[in-house]
């Protein structure tokens, strides 16, 4: 829980702070915590089929809005 809110902090910085190296920086090392925290959860729950297979349909339905609203707008 402590990787997701300083993941969230280190947002919330570059945010308010904009795009620097620094915040950039903070921000990779937050998120490679965060992504260390989420294959451990994946191994002490056995979910790495179940992960795949929630991101793979996600990955489907983002890419299927995606195309459509790239032919919404080249339509107008």
């Amino acid at each position: 829980m402590e990787e997701a809110s300083e993941l969230i902090k280190a947002i919330c910085k570059l945010r308010r702070n904009g795009v620097t190296e620094d915040t950039v920086n903070d921000l990779a090392e937050e998120m490679a915590d965060m992504e260390i925290m989420l294959e451990q959860l994946k191994v002490m729950f056995y979910l790495f089929e179940g992960v795949e297979e929630w991101k793979n349909y996600k990955l489907k339905r983002l890419s299927k809005m995606v195309k459509e609203a790239m032919n919404s707008v080249s339509c107008h």
